[in-house]
């Protein structure tokens, strides 16, 4: 890589959510510190919230979707961030790695950052002794993500939901819960834990095996241009975690390959093992494509990575998505996907 330089500014980009900004605000002094570790010097940090399609709309964004393109649907939370970062405004944007479109944005890189933190789903109650198990017939649930909706759907076919929207805190209020007629949400395990909202006495975290998490959930990920400057790049890779970095390229590998957008209910979810080393092991990817009619498809590939290097290890994780959303596809998956029509619905 050569001499690396000093680097006196790092501009950041970031959603103005409380969520946003905590993870922008990690990424930046960790990545302060790690320059800093290079011989980079400590930049100064400017650091720029940014509103998105989804933050200017959040309340109508069912009627404003109609009106936009794929693409932009698909980047709600993340357009104008990642415009920012293409445009050269910004050295690098932090983002939710699960609202991130597998397209990757014209002219930067994706790369994820750090270890992947819980990525289950958790449910709220507003009965703070209730389970998804035990709530009402008909019970409804306040959750926009098709992909939940499916989940739990096959959990308790009899259950409904409603538009539940609104930043974390305003999602777990009890009065809000009320006020919508929910008996219920569903939200990430990782955005609670980062905000330390997470409650075990009244949240309910949703295993694997029930609730198979979207692509990449729970993982943070950084964007940059595609001429970043080496320094910043061997930062952000020094600060990488190798089982995180697997399952980012197996899941996204999957999707791109699948050609599915983030409307559409996919599950994928690397299970990724260590040796007694820290080496990577092995690791299992599972897929779950819902249909509509209720039923699902399930997909499972595994991989032995016992011995191989990093590069290699990530062109196998590439080859695993590649390889079950291929397998998936030829199964007739994608010619039924389940839609938000699929899911009984109730206004809130």
């Amino acid at each position: 890589m050569g001499q690396l330089k000093s680097i006196e500014i790092l501009k950041i980009a970031s959603r103005g959510s409380e969520l946003a900004l905590l993870q922008a605000a990690t990424v930046a002094a960790r990545l302060r510190g790690a320059l800093d570790a290079l011989g980079c010097g400590r930049p100064d940090l400017q650091m720029r919230t940014v509103r998105t399609i989804g933050d200017q709309h959040r309340d109508g964004w069912a009627r404003k979707s109609r009106e936009l393109d794929v693409d932009s649907r698909s980047r709600k939370w993340t357009l104008e961030v990642e415009q920012s970062v293409e445009s050269g405004a910004f050295d690098l944007a932090v983002h939710s790695g699960k609202d991130l479109p597998y397209r990757v944005f014209d002219g930067t890189r994706y790369l994820p950052i750090f270890e992947r933190e819980d990525p289950r789903d958790v449910f709220i109650p507003r009965d703070r002794a209730s389970t998804v198990e035990e709530l009402r017939d008909g019970g409804v649930i306040g959750v926009n993500s098709n992909r939940r909706r499916a989940n739990l759907q096959a959990l308790r076919p009899d259950l409904r939901f409603a538009e539940y929207s609104g930043n974390v805190p305003t999602r777990l209020s009890q009065a809000q819960m009320a006020k919508k007629g929910v008996d219920g949400a569903v939200l990430a395990a990782a955005g609670l834990q980062r905000l330390r909202l997470f409650d075990p006495a009244s949240m309910r975290p949703l295993s694997i095996e029930h609730s198979l998490p979207a692509a990449t959930q729970g993982i943070i990920a950084v964007q940059v241009h595609e001429e970043a400057a080496p320094e910043l790049l061997a930062a952000i890779q020094s600060l990488q975690h190798a089982p995180t970095a697997f399952a980012w390229d197996a899941e996204r590998a999957f999707l791109s390959a699948f050609d599915t957008g983030c409307e559409t209910p996919i599950s994928v979810y690397a299970d990724v093992r260590s040796d007694s080393e820290g080496g990577l092991a092995s690791a299992t990817l599972s897929a779950i494509a819902p249909q509509s009619g209720g039923q699902s498809m399930r997909f499972e590939a595994s991989a032995d990575l016992d011995g191989l290097a990093q590069e290699d290890a990530l062109a196998r994780a590439q080859k695993l998505g590649d390889d079950l959303a291929q397998s998936a596809i030829a199964a007739g998956a994608r010619k039924k996907l389940a839609t938000s029509e699929d899911f009984p619905s109730v206004s809130a």
